[in-house]
Parts: structure tokens; sequence; C-alpha cells
């Protein structure tokens, strides 16, 4: 009798510590659990944004790049407007230089015409010219902006030459200026040169 008792009240305590649920340290374990698993999670979401971005810089540039060289192949030249006056001796850089934030969305690499400076001139060869995913219209270069920053992208010719620069977001990426050491047709320098973030910035250059 005695021993049903002492089995009786054992499984009533064992039910009663069961239903009291968790502890306040059990639950801020818990809690803490959860919050580094989120934030690993948000950390490689944001990782592979910014390199899907980055992929789509690199894609969009090249295929600008094709649009470029069939223009040359039945013109003869690339796309630009030839230079009516003196560069800006302070800023030499920008002198018929084109960023894709200027025209909003709509295309922004000029050519000149009889008319006029014709933007429509990729027509036959792109759908559309491209503009940077999360454009933030600075000079990829970095006149704004920091290293990781998105900026717009960048088109300079002199009919002979061309000249296209995306800043990439991912400071690491292979293909960014401090690695290929592509050299700048303006300048004849390495792009990565240019500060403050030249280094960081895929270019491709004719």
């Amino acid at each position: 009798m005695k021993k049903d008792k002492f089995r009786s009240g054992f499984a009533h305590q064992k039910i009663r510590n069961f239903s009291g649920g968790f502890t306040l340290i059990e639950l801020l374990v818990v809690i803490s659990i959860i919050s580094l698993l989120s934030s690993v999670v948000l950390s490689s979401l944001n990782s592979a944004r910014v390199k899907s971005r980055d992929a789509k810089r690199i894609s969009e540039l090249r295929e600008l790049s094709t649009a470029l060289e069939l223009f040359y192949h039945d013109n003869g030249r690339y796309p630009n407007t030839p230079n009516t006056g003196t560069p800006d001796p302070n800023n030499p850089l920008h002198y018929n230089t084109y960023a894709g934030c200027w025209t909003g969305t709509a295309n922004w690499i000029p050519d000149a015409s009889p008319a006029g400076s014709n933007y429509n001139w990729s027509d036959p060869y792109i759908k559309k010219q491209p503009q940077d995913p999360k454009d933030m219209c600075c000079w990829p270069w970095g006149n704004c902006g920091s290293a990781g920053d998105p900026g717009t992208y960048e088109y300079w010719s002199n009919g002979q030459k061309f000249m296209l620069a995306a800043r990439l977001e991912d400071i690491s990426n292979k293909n960014r200026a401090g690695v290929t050491g592509v050299i700048d047709p303006r300048t004849a320098t390495p792009y990565s040169a240019r500060v403050p973030l030249g280094t960081y910035v895929y270019v491709i250059t004719r």
C-alpha cells in the first residue's frame, strides 16, 4: 500500500514538473540560439544578393560592350560626341564621359548626329542600355559613397577607344580593377589608381 502511494506521488511530481514549462534561463538560451541562427541566415542572404547584383553588372557591361563592337563594325567608330571646346583642366576625366543615372531609366550613352545627341543608336544591337541595379548616381571611382556601396555605370569614348565601368559591391570580387590591373584609356594609368574607390570597379576597355 505504501509502495503504491509512493509511486503515485512520484508520478504526480513528474507531471507537475513537466507541466511547469521552461525556466527563464532555458528560454533565454533558446532565444539566443534563434537570434544567432537568424543573423547567420540574413548575412548569407545579403551576401548572395550582393554577388547576384555584381554578376548582373558584369553581364550587362559585357552585353553593352558587344553592342558597342557591333556599332563600330557598322560605323567605323564607337558612339561618342566629338569634343566641342576645351576640357576642364581641373577635371579632365569627366570630359566626354557619361553616367548611367543622368537620364533616369532612358538610354544614357549618346552619339553625335546632325540633329544633336542620339541616344537610340543602340536600338539595333541591344534592347535597352542597361543601368546599375541599385544606381546611386555616384561615379564608380568614388566621388560619393564608400567601399561596398553601389555606384552608377560609366562610359567614355573618343570614337576609336571606349571604356565601361561599374562599381562592385563585393570588395573581394576577383574581377575588380585592383586585381585585373586594367588601364584607364583616358590617362594610360591603372583604373585602380583612381581614388578612393577605383580598386573596386569592374572595367572593360577597347
